[in-house]
């Protein structure tokens, strides 16, 4: 569908009302950002006061690095900036979106098209035992917890595990899993090799068996689920930590997004 220039302005006009459109604009989110988690700290349970001291320290990094580079006053139409914090560092993009007209609830109706990374800041990558020692817990324990797949954001070097510091201990139970190549998989193991077709798979439990757990594959550019199999608890641990030994497969999880 094609629109006049006069109806295309007013949307993109809609657009730069919901979106970081200039620096002003990142500055304004980020110090909001800051905000909201100091206040989280003071009664959020479900992370430590180390945790929070240690994303303090990282928000305090980023914007220092980000008051002090050079960024567009104002960005075209169509362009906007989006910021992520995730267990591996923060993140500052700059997304070009394609706008295709309203959705039915009235909302525009886009696709992110081009994406690229702007600002970083890295979470410090923890060994084993600094890991260990970070949160109080035995050596052994933490590398159970990797090879039961409960701590997700390990990386392997070599024969080596690292964790970012950024990465709580796990809780009691079971939470769901989502996985995503970062490009097809090549030299898989025989008993992995049907993941060259896809590059993203979930992970859920049974909740009727607690052993017996879903995986879902699909890709990137189609939502829809590919494929479909069920597995043992042992099956779903040896699938797991193939991928979180992965280079590149990464664990998905945000904790603050906003664009």
């Amino acid at each position: 569908m094609k629109f006049s220039n006069k109806r295309t302005l007013q949307y993109s006009d809609q657009f730069k009302k919901n979106h970081m459109t200039s620096k002003q604009d990142l500055l304004k989110k980020f110090d909001c950002i800051i905000k909201t988690v100091n206040q989280k700290s003071q009664d959020d349970t479900r992370h430590s006061a180390a945790y929070y001291h240690v994303v303090n320290e990282l928000l305090k990094k980023f914007q220092k690095k980000l008051v002090s580079t050079r960024l567009f006053t104002e960005l075209e139409d169509w362009w906007a900036y989006e910021l992520t914090l995730s267990y591996d560092g923060i993140y500052l993009f700059c997304n070009h979106y394609n706008f295709h007209g309203l959705a039915p609830d009235n909302k525009l109706d886009m696709v992110c098209d081009q994406e690229f990374i702007l600002l970083s800041v890295k979470s410090e990558l923890l060994t084993v035992e600094q890991y260990a020692e970070q949160y109080g817990v035995e050596f052994v324990t933490v590398r159970q917890w990797i090879r039961r797949g409960k701590i997700r954001t390990a990386t392997k070097y070599g024969k080596e595990w690292r964790i970012p510091i950024l990465t709580e201990p796990p809780t009691r139970g079971y939470s769901p899993a989502s996985y995503s190549g970062k490009q097809p998989l090549t030299e898989l193991p025989k008993s992995c090799e049907f993941l060259v077709a896809y590059d993203k798979v979930l992970i859920l439990q049974i909740p009727e068996a607690k052993r017996q757990y879903q995986l879902f594959f699909s890709t990137t550019d189609n939502i829809e689920i590919k494929k479909c199999i069920q597995v043992t608890e042992a099956e779903k641990e040896k699938l797991e930590l193939f991928l979180i030994a992965h280079p590149l497969v990464k664990y998905d999880m945000d904790f603050l997004r906003t664009d």
